[in-house]
């Protein structure tokens, strides 16, 4: 397979799963997943902060006068809910303890009517971590503020195929002009399986963040194909907070490459800014800003063979101008330093155009439009 060529991604399995088998983490009422499924950019999926509460992760160790345990019910929670949950578990082995999560600091503080301790020391099985409790030594008071704020434990998506699909290429964008929500900092992964299941997964990938989002090819050595795959990601002391993130679209799926030949060099990139000025009569200027998107211009394909001149006529014939896709023109890294730079969310800025070189070879000429 050709590495380093031109990849136009036109296959995209989620925009067709049904969905009753997708299953994710945490939605807003007003933002939900299915968003992510729409080619309409501004459209946007925003978690509600996801903490998934287990048998690993649900003891509190306290003192009130005797050494008790609590155990919040495991669940997944959103951080108020998880809040009233970890009172209800202090309560139910002790009285007047209070939980409150506060939207502003992202910080759980924990409050007992009179002085208490918790055992920050006992971890088997604890919640401190998760609720930010990270000292490690004993606290006691009657306000218990959390060392660290927490966002969530995860947030994450697993899609359910029915059968056997492709991976080739994944991709997770945000809005156009938007610095992407999930940080630099984020462990954010690709895992499939063939069950349900994903402790060992037979596909494990670990992905990159950039600014324009997550872009990433799985098929360095081999196709992956799996029925299930999970897409989770780690960020939980990002400064946006637990409902801060913003995901417009996703791509999971495969992609069509050049077999004989690729962009020719001389393609042109540029920003295009729609923002409009006008000047007061005393001079001075005022702006209507509009949103920048990214355009390929005078882009070639020379000497393609008629076999992917049908290709690409019938993937026009298809998407038309109308319809998005993902363009990776440098989807090995040699043209540029990431691969941000020149993969992107594009329509067809024009029918592309069918020049006859000689016989069955033909030049293909196009351009493309970022998606706003």
């Amino acid at each position: 397979m050709a590495y380093n060529r031109a990849r136009f991604a036109n296959n995209n399995q989620l925009t067709t799963l049904a969905a009753a088998r997708t299953t994710y983490s945490s939605q807003q009422s007003n933002f939900p997943y299915t968003n992510v499924q729409s080619d309409a950019r501004y459209l946007v999926w925003k978690p509600a902060g996801n903490f998934t509460v287990t048998t690993s992760n649900q003891k509190l160790y306290i003192n009130d006068g005797a050494d008790k345990t609590a155990t919040i019910t495991a669940g997944n929670y959103i951080p108020a809910t998880l809040a009233t949950a970890v009172a209800s578990a202090l309560n139910a082995v002790s009285s007047t303890w209070t939980c409150t999560y506060s939207t502003t600091t992202r910080s759980f503080t924990i409050g007992h009517t009179g002085s208490a301790t918790l055992r920050e020391t006992q971890t088997t099985d604890a919640a401190w971590d998760m609720l930010g409790y990270t000292n490690g030594t004993d606290h006691a008071g009657t306000s218990f503020l959390a060392d660290h704020s927490r966002n969530h434990t995860h947030e994450s998506v697993v899609w359910d195929f029915g059968g056997t699909m492709a991976g080739d290429f994944f991709a997770l964008i945000g809005q156009i002009n938007e610095v992407f929500t999930i940080s630099n900092v984020a462990t954010i992964s690709l895992k499939a399986s063939a069950v349900n299941n994903f402790t060992s997964p037979a596909f494990t990938a670990t992905l990159t963040r950039t600014d324009d989002g997550i872009f990433a090819f799985n098929d360095a050595t081999s196709s992956p194909a799996y029925r299930y795959w999970e897409f989770k990601f780690i960020d939980r002391e990002n400064t946006i907070g637990p409902t801060g993130f913003s995901i417009s679209h996703i791509y999971l799926g495969d992609y069509d490459t050049l077999t004989q030949t690729n962009v020719a060099k001389g393609f042109e990139k540029n920003l295009v800014d729609l923002s409009e000025m006008s000047t007061s009569q005393a001079g001075s200027r005022f702006f209507k800003t509009q949103s920048k998107y990214w355009t390929f211009q005078n882009t070639q394909i020379q000497q393609m063979t008629e076999a992917e001149r049908i290709v690409y006529q019938d993937f026009f014939q298809l998407f038309g101008v109308h319809t998005a896709f993902y363009f990776s023109l440098d989807s090995s890294v040699v043209v540029s330093s990431a691969i941000n730079e020149l993969t992107k969310f594009v329509r067809f800025g024009s029918a592309p155009k069918f020049e006859n070189l000689i016989r069955d070879i033909y030049t293909m000429t196009f351009s493309l439009d970022e998606v706003v």
